[in-house]
């Protein structure tokens, strides 16, 4: 795949914020094209869009419509194939099934195809969250999927982009006592990305900002969480469309609560020769490499 970086130490990434109708599989889809390709002409080598934006996270028992889950994976087919001949990634939300079981996954795209998926290891079903209503929790080893003709690793996998290695966890993964992260990063991720639906509620934009932080400095690694967009409220939790890019505890760049819709890309450029730097330097960081990229 061909990327471009700024200079050889660093990578451009981006986070999309589309405005999000909840089920309208094409207008999601169209929303995130859009975006994607307005971030490619900007020489991003990574866009990241947040959890389940190709439906929706807050359309409930809509997930378990088989006509809508059919749409999705067409609308992920078709995300895939723009990214063939361009500059970009991307990273999607998205309902995936999978044997006998719905999980809530994000989706690697480059090179025009789907280079991986990633389901989310930790479901809440607290409060306002009521995940494993439709969703099973994956804590299985790295396996395969078929989505058409494709056969397609799904798993806890890693991704090699322009020589850098992206890991993903998704919202609540990054909450919990042993996140994703601290594995995926042992592993060898230098960035990890974060698609989420988070609710505001008093105060939780700084401890959103303070966790994010702390996880990229104790992890040497850049971090990108990319929130759901205002669009995905209802009577009982409210988006803000939230946005952060960190790199070691030092914010590079925010996409405050409630932005405007002019401030729908949010892009920053993380120093790799930094991380890999710190981490030579750091006799304890973990390293425990099981297979390579893909």
């Amino acid at each position: 795949m061909k990327q471009f970086t700024p200079s050889k130490s660093y990578i451009r990434v981006a986070i999309g914020t589309p405005l999000i109708q909840l089920g309208n599989i094409e207008a999601n889809r169209d929303a995130i094209a859009s975006l994607y390709n307005k971030a490619s002409k900007n020489n991003t080598s990574l866009v990241v869009f947040p959890e389940l934006c190709i439906t929706g996270y807050s359309i409930g028992d809509l997930l378990q419509s088989s006509s809508l889950l059919n749409r999705t994976e067409d609308a992920l087919m078709h995300l895939a194939s723009l990214t063939n001949d361009a500059n970009s990634a991307m990273i999607v939300g998205l309902p995936l099934r999978m044997n006998n079981a719905l999980y809530n996954c994000s989706a690697f795209l480059a090179d025009g195809e789907v280079k991986g998926i990633v389901p989310k290891m930790n479901l809440p079903t607290y409060k306002e969250f009521y995940e494993k209503r439709w969703f099973q929790i994956w804590d299985e080893q790295p396996t395969t999927t078929k989505i058409g003709n494709q056969v397609i690793p799904f798993g806890s996998v890693l991704f090699a982009l322009d020589g850098v290695n992206i890991g993903i966890e998704i919202c609540e993964d990054v909450w919990v006592a042993r996140p994703p992260s601290e594995s995926l990063i042992a592993r060898g991720a230098q960035i990890i990305c974060n698609p989420s639906a988070s609710p505001e509620m008093v105060t939780k934009a700084d401890y959103r900002r303070q966790l994010i932080a702390n996880t990229s400095a104790r992890l040497v690694c850049g971090y990108i969480y990319a929130g759901a967009d205002p669009s995905e409220s209802t009577m009982d939790t409210v988006m803000s469309g939230h946005g952060l890019i960190y790199q070691m505890g030092r914010l590079l760049a925010e996409r405050p609560p409630f932005s405007s819709d002019e401030q729908r890309l949010l892009e920053a450029d993380i120093d790799i020769d930094h991380i890999i730097n710190d981490r030579l330097h750091d006799n304890n960081f973990p390293n425990d490499a099981m297979s390579e990229p893909i």
